[in-house]
C-alpha cells in the first residue's frame, strides 16, 4: 500500500515555541492551547508504513520521520510460511503439480503447535523445478526431458537419445499425510514464499474458473534440486 502525505506534513521540523518569554503565547490562548493538543496527538497516533526501498515512514498526518529498514510495498519483499496440503484421491487435486504446489498459510507457535488456514494457496515452483522446461542446452550439449510425475523426469541427450538418466527433485517435496483414522502422521513440509510483482509467470488453469497467474513463488530455501535417481 503507498501512502501519500499532504506536501505540508512530509518531513516538517516546524517546532512549538516555548510560553517563556514569549509574549505572543498564552495559555489561555485557545489557538496556542490546540497548538499542543495536536502535538500530543501526533504522539499518540504515531504509525509506520512502507516507503520507498529501504525506508520507513513513521508518523501521522502532521508530521513524518522518514527510518531506514524498510521496503517499497508489492516489490515481492514479504515473505510467508506455508504448509504444503495433503494429497486427495483425486488426481487434479494432487498438491505437487506439474508447475506449482498447494499450501495453505502456517503459523508454528513457541511449543511446535501449527496453526493452518482454510484456504488452497497455489504456489509457483522456482523454474528450474517445473515441468514447463523440456529442452536445455548445458556446455554446448542439448538436452531433452520428458517428465513422468512432476517431481521425476527422463533426461536424454539430443545427439544419442539412448543416453538417458532418470532424475528426481530432492529433497521430496512431502504433503500432509494422515492415518485411516484421519491422524496426522506427517504435518507436511514447510515453504516460504514471497509474492512476486509482475507475476511468476505459471498460469493456472480449471474448467470452472478463467485463468490466473500464480502470485507466490517457493523461494527454495530447503535446495530441492534435479538429481540422479539411484537404480
Amino acid at each position: 500500500m503507498n501512502t501519500t502525505y499532504p506536501a505540508a506534513a512530509r518531513g516538517t521540523s516546524r517546532q512549538i515555541a516555548h510560553f517563556t518569554g514569549n509574549p505572543r503565547k498564552s495559555i489561555f490562548n485557545c489557538k496556542d492551547l490546540d497548538e499542543l493538543v495536536d502535538a500530543i496527538n501526533a504522539l499518540r497516533n504515531q504509525k509506520v508504513v512502507n516507503g520507498q526501498i529501504g525506508q520507513h515512514l513513521i508518523g501521522d498526518r502532521h508530521s513524518m520521520l522518514v527510518a531506514p529498514g524498510g521496503v517499497r510495498s508489492g516489490a515481492g519483499a514479504l515473505v510467508r510460511m506455508f504448509q504444503i496440503n495433503e494429497d486427495l484421491p483425486d488426481d487434479d487435486l494432487a498438491s505437487i503439480a506439474a508447475d506449482w504446489i498447494v499450501c495453505r498459510s502456517l503459523s508454528i507457535a513457541e511449543d511446535g503447535t501449527r496453526t493452518v488456514g482454510t484456504t488452497d494457496v497455489y504456489i509457483a515452483k522456482p523454474f528450474k523445478l517445473r515441468n514447463q522446461i523440456v529442452t536445455e542446452t548445458i556446455a554446448g550439449e542439448q538436452i531433452n526431458y520428458e517428465y513422468t510425475t512432476p517431481t521425476e523426469r527422463i533426461a536424454s541427450l539430443d545427439s544419442d537419445p539412448d543416453t538417458t538418466e532418470t532424475q528426481v527433485v530432492v529433497p521430496y517435496y512431502l504433503p500432509q499425510v494422515r492415518n485411516e483414522a484421519a491422524e496426522i502422521l506427517y504435518a507436511g513440509d514447510v515453504i516460504y514464499a514471497s509474492q512476486v510483482a509482475g507475476g511468476t509467470g505459471v498460469w493456472r488453469e480449471f474448467e470452472e474458473d478463467p485463468s490466473e497467474q500464480l502470485q507466490w513463488l517457493d523461494l527454495n530455501v530447503d535446495g530441492r534440486a534435479w538429481a540422479k535417481k539411484t537404480e
